[in-house]
This record gives structure tokens, sequence and C-alpha cells, in this order.
């Protein structure tokens, strides 16, 4: 057989493992190979690359498969043995060729799958964006109620069956409690939870400044006034006096008829009590005052407005009924404050003040000390009172 078949046969050989091939002698001579034409070489010949690399491995593997590396690329070698000659075929291939495909495959793979992943996660970001949006303005609309600030918006629509439940639980809270403060002042109730005082039955030792106020010749002004009219006309004054004492930090504790009573100092103590309730006394009339004006010039019956304040100890806290609590004053000091009030008839005053009340705006505010010391309905011990001036340093 001559070198030239010999090389055939290692060439094919080579075309069908798609690597390349060599015959080499029992003494590791290379007789035919598949990448040059026939000729017998030693495996020391540097210029056989790869497979004078395999000497070694050779010489001590014989038949096996195995791997080396030659300049930094790895080879799977595979060497068998002729018996009747003793000759070996050993066969080589890059791992890459070997490989290549499959480490393209799987690089393919994970890039699909890469880009499947981000496409779910940006799916799921824009999901769990529409359903956490929706449940934080639950969230803050909830903290508005417990604010009890129920005027603003209400929670948008959600097309999550569960947050939209929840929304219009949230917005029937809401206009219950919207309908609740009609009868009960929120401003109150807030002043009450930021004193953390108890919302049940309490109360608790206060020195307090108490005003009193009443409508001069209501009776005979209801008596010949249409209803509609009537209630009109007392929303418009209630509407004012409530901003004035909002504005001056007090708190109206009942409507009496047409009369109010009001509180400084409770449920919030206030140091400055009896100047707060004298200046709101001023700034009241001179609002009604204006009110009235108007009312004048439409045709409308006057609303005189008469006041009486007095300065003392009282329980104040939430008092009443299980099912009919309010939050109000009872003592000494708001009888005396209301019989203040009623002197203004006898006395033809506008705004009166116990002495009490006086020594908390004394030198601050003008007032002129009633001759006599007066007894008050209901009462043993007199009581001096002052009529309390318009500030006109402070409204020039």
């Amino acid at each position: 057989m001559t070198l030239g078949r010999l090389s055939d046969f290692v060439r094919q050989f080579a075309r069908a493992g798609e690597g390349d091939s060599a015959l080499l002698s029992a003494d590791l001579r290379v007789l035919a190979r598949s990448d040059r034409p026939g000729r017998i070489t030693r495996l020391e010949s540097p210029a056989d690359g790869v497979l004078a690399a395999l000497r070694e491995p050779l010489a001590r593997a014989g038949a096996a498969s195995f791997t080396i590396t030659y300049r930094g690329e790895r080879y799977f070698v595979q060497s068998s043995v002729i018996v009747a000659t003793g000759w070996r075929l050993v066969s080589w291939v890059p791992e890459e060729r070997v490989l290549g495909g499959v480490h393209r495959a799987v690089g393919g793979a994970m890039a699909t799958a890469l880009g499947f992943l981000g496409v779910v996660l940006l799916l799921s970001l824009r999901l769990a964006r529409r359903v956490t949006a929706p449940v934080e303005r639950l969230a803050e609309f909830a903290r508005r109620i417990g604010r009890l600030e129920l005027d603003g918006p209400a929670p948008a629509q959600s097309r999550v069956l569960e947050i939209q439940h929840l929304a219009q639980a949230l917005d029937d809270s809401a206009r219950g409690l919207r309908a609740f403060r009609q009868f009960v002042p929120v401003q109150l109730v807030r002043q009450l939870m930021a004193e953390g005082l108890p919302l049940g039955a309490s109360g608790r030792l206060r020195r307090v400044t108490i005003m009193f106020t009443d409508i001069a010749g209501f009776t005979g002004l209801a008596e010949g006034t249409p209803a509609p009219v009537l209630v009109a006309q007392l929303t418009d004054y209630f509407n004012l006096t409530a901003a004035v004492i909002a504005r001056h930090g007090g708190t109206i504790d009942k409507y009496i008829g047409d009369g109010m009573m009001v509180l400084w100092g409770a449920p919030t103590a206030l140091p400055d009590a009896e100047l707060r309730t004298c200046r709101a006394a001023l700034d009241l009339q001179a609002e009604v005052d204006a009110l009235n004006d108007r009312a004048r010039a439409a045709g409308r019956a006057p609303l005189p407005t008469r006041i009486g304040i007095h300065t003392g100890p009282v329980i104040a806290g939430v008092l009443g009924s299980n099912d009919r609590p309010a939050y109000t004053a009872i003592g000494d000091a708001v009888n005396v404050a209301s019989r203040v009030e009623e002197l203004n008839t006898a006395l033809g005053t506008r705004i009166l003040i116990s002495e009490a009340t006086w020594q908390g705006v004394a030198e601050r505010l003008p007032v002129r000390r009633i001759a006599t010391e007066t007894l008050l309905r209901g009462r043993q011990a007199p009581l001096t009172v002052y009529e309390l001036l318009e500030d006109r340093a402070a409204t020039g």
C-alpha cells in the first residue's frame, strides 16, 4: 500500500469526524495525515503543530481518549491501535468545533430567556404600578379621613374588584362622617384627638373663659318673619359668628336657640383665654354690625347681639347619656357667664365682662366699670361687671 493511498484513507476518515487525523507507526512516526501530502516524519518535528504535542500523551495513553491544550486552545483526541500492524490512527478536533454550536445554542437560549424575563419583569412592574398606585391613593384617603379632612376628592375607580370595594367602603365612611359633622363640631373632635382625651364619658377641672351670646328681641322677630326667611338669616348669622370664634381659637359648646355658649381654654388650655375671648367679642360685634347694615339695606330686620363673658373653674369633658354624649362644661362659672349676658338688657350694654375676666385683660383693652356691684339672678353674692368698649387702638 502506498503512502498516497494511506493519505487518502486518513483524509476521508478526518472528513467523517470533522477534525484532523494521522496514521502513526508503532514507533510514532507519521505515515499519513489528513492535512498534508504523504511523507514519513517524526513527531518531534515542530512543523507538526498539534500532532507534535501528542507525542508524550500518546506514549503514555496508547489507545485512549483525552484532551490537550495547544497554544491556548483545547483539543479532543482519540487514539486507536490497529492490532495487526501496531499502527495508531489518531484524530483530534478543536473543542470549539465540537461544542461551539452547543455554546451558541446555549447563549442564544439564555439571551432569549433573558429577553423573555425582561418582558415579564416590565409587565410585572407595570401591573404592580397599576395595583399599588390606587392602593397608595386609598391609604392617603384613609389618612385624610383619620384627620377628619372629609372634603377632598374620593379615590379614583380601579379595575381590581377588591380595591374598588375598599374604595367604596372608605367613600361611604367619609360621606357618613360628613353627615355626622353637621351635629358634632369637627374642630372639637380634632382638639380632643390632639389632646389625647377620651371620647367617652370624662371630665376634667379646667379654668376657662366662657362667652354667652343672645339676639336682642328675637322672640318678636321670629313671630313676624316667615320661617324660610328667618332660617336663611340665622344661617348667615351663625356662619359669620362661628368663623369669628374659630379665628380666635374658641370652641362652640352649644347653640341655645338664637344664642351660643363658647369656651376658651377647653379642651385645649390657653394662657391668654381672657384676652382671646374679649377680642373675639369685639370682632363679633363689628361683623354683626356689618351684617345688620346689609340686612337693613335689603329690607330685613337686624339681629342686635348681646354678649356676656366670665372666667372661672368648670368641669369640662364628654358628658351626657350613652347615646347622646356631648363635650361641654358645667359649673358655677357657666351660670355666672349666662347671668352676665342677661345683665345687658337691664344696663343697655352690648358686651359685659366679669371682674375675673377683667383681671386677665386689665390695661390691655378699654373697659367701663359699672358703678355699683350687681346682684345676679339666682345668686346672693354681688358681682362687679365691666362694659367692654371698642378697642380703637386695634381698629384705627
